[in-house]
């Protein structure tokens, strides 16, 4: 096997091409002793869910899998159309959409029989039927955060103050204001749009929705539920219910609606 590595100096001398000349699946890894964790509430979702959506767009299959087995025999038993299998684990939930396209990019654009990735790869399916695979590399300019695997407590923790920051920095840009960022948490499900104004200590969860001009003062926690337009909610706990425009509610408002 012919190994060689490319540097990041070096991609700078070509522009990666798209992978959409090729068909592609995806393989998703997951292993039963770590089933727990894979059930674990990130900001709102799963490893396994925020997996699946950094590979938006492919064919995936969930194939079970130990550390003990072999990768290559593995990926080659489920070969089936495709010109490129790209293969993860289910528990690194840091994986971002744009970080599967530059690999696939990289892997496609330099004729790859394997790519290796941290805590995944990419393999030409050509190389694997003809069990041939010559021309490697490890793409080893992608950012090794997003390839970050949790396997107990303290690194769920660290996914999660990850997703976190990620979370309220896109929200940040888009034109939401806080006033104690570090205090507040919101799952990656909720959607606020630009102008609402957010003070400490709030806790947004599910598929909460705030609409524009909206204050959030402290200490609410809200679930499943959507603020209208230039309502203020002060030290309040809303769960499945939906506010008018131009409401104030709070403090110490407690409504809850049951879901039919």
């Amino acid at each position: 096997m012919n190994d060689f590595i490319f540097t990041t100096e070096f991609l700078t001398e070509f522009s990666l091409s798209q992978a959409s000349d090729f068909k592609i699946s995806a393989i998703i890894l997951y292993e039963d002793k770590l089933s727990s964790i894979y059930k674990e509430d990130l900001m709102g979702e799963t490893s396994l869910s925020l997996v699946k959506k950094a590979l938006n767009g492919y064919k995936i299959k969930e194939v079970n899998a130990s550390t003990s087995d072999n990768l290559v025999d593995l990926v080659r038993q489920n070969i089936e159309d495709e010109d490129y299998i790209i293969v993860l684990y289910a528990n690194i939930p840091l994986i971002k959409e744009e970080s599967v396209s530059d690999a696939l990019s990289y892997a496609t654009t330099k004729n790859l029989d394997y790519c290796k990735l941290y805590h995944g790869a990419i393999f030409k399916t050509e190389a694997l039927r003809n069990n041939k695979i010559e021309y490697t590399a490890e793409a080893n300019f992608l950012n090794k955060e997003d390839f970050f695997a949790i396997f107990n407590n303290a690194t769920c923790i660290k996914a999660r103050n990850i997703l976190k920051n990620r979370i309220l920095d896109g929200l940040s840009k888009s034109g939401v204001r806080f006033y104690d960022k570090d205090s507040c948490y919101i799952d990656s499900t909720v959607e606020i749009l630009s102008g609402v104004e957010i003070f400490s200590n709030n806790t947004l969860k599910g598929f909460t929705k705030i609409m524009p001009n909206t204050r959030l003062f402290e200490n609410n926690i809200i679930v499943n539920s959507e603020i209208g337009e230039n309502c203020e909610i002060t030290s309040s706990y809303l769960k499945n219910v939906s506010i008018k425009k131009n409401s104030k509610i709070g403090p110490f408002e407690k409504i809850i609606k049951e879901k039919k």
